[in-house]
């Protein structure tokens, strides 16, 4: 650090001090750059977890909430940034969408998840591809 720097930062010290402003330093650093705990509301029953963005409007996801026997607005879609701050006191199902074998262990690895967790392809292929959409099915009716 520079001499003038220093200079610099004990004047502004003895200048807050003279003001009776006390400095403080954060000791929980995570709290400002938006870690938090999330918790999910209690009408959420299907949390999608996508690596690509995706909409509750999308004809695919309301196949899946109408199979489901839910609404899209009971339908929460989330990246895999907010995962690990999930919490939930209620049932939900978890669905993964991705292609990335770090995403996966990412979402298995998950504390939030409790008992109907699923993971396919990214929205993209899952639509294209007739034997992922059906072991999808598959799995929606082991639920029902």
């Amino acid at each position: 650090m520079s001499y003038w720097k220093v200079n610099q930062i004990k004047r502004r010290d003895i200048l807050l001090q003279e003001m009776g402003i006390t400095e403080w330093t954060l000791v929980k650093t995570n709290t400002l750059k938006g870690v938090v705990n999330l918790d999910i509301q209690e009408n959420i029953r299907l949390v999608i977890v996508s690596e690509q963005r995706v909409e509750n409007s999308h004809p695919f996801i309301q196949d899946i909430c109408r199979s489901l026997d839910i609404f899209e607005k009971d339908c929460l879609i989330i990246d895999f940034e907010l995962l690990p701050y999930l919490q939930t006191k209620h049932a939900v199902i978890f669905l993964c969408l991705t292609d990335q074998t770090d995403n996966i262990r990412q979402f298995k690895a998950s504390p939030v998840l409790k008992e109907a967790s699923y993971y396919s392809s990214s929205l993209p292929r899952l639509v294209s591809s007739v034997q992922q959409k059906r072991q999808l099915w598959q799995d929606i009716q082991k639920i029902n």
